[in-house]
């Protein structure tokens, strides 16, 4: 089992923005893995404390890794512009190999 109540938080931040991104409800990930509704629906508020079959279930049906689930959730990072980015690639003058 997963003990930590920080590592359960992020499952069900990531488990609930995860199902969100992909239009999923709670009912279809219990069809994927499998696993009670009622299981599912624990991870996504945080009240359970999961067996680690149950989140490999889940990251396999989901296909992520369990640290994407149990991890904290990544952050945006703001845009930043790229330098040298009109500058052209060089050439390639030969483009066979020689001999």
């Amino acid at each position: 089992m997963i003990s930590d109540s920080t590592t359960c938080r992020h499952i069900a931040a990531n488990l609930t923005r995860i199902l969100d991104e992909r239009k999923l409800t709670q009912s279809d990930l219990s069809r994927m893995t499998g696993d009670p509704v009622m299981t599912i629906s624990r991870l996504c508020r945080g009240r359970n404390v999961p067996k680690v079959g149950v989140v490999a279930r889940v990251a396999e049906a989901l296909d992520v890794s369990i640290d994407r689930l149990t991890g904290p959730s990544p952050k945006k990072f703001p845009e930043k512009s790229v330098v040298g980015i009109d500058t052209p690639l060089p050439s390639v003058v030969n483009s066979e190999p020689s001999a």
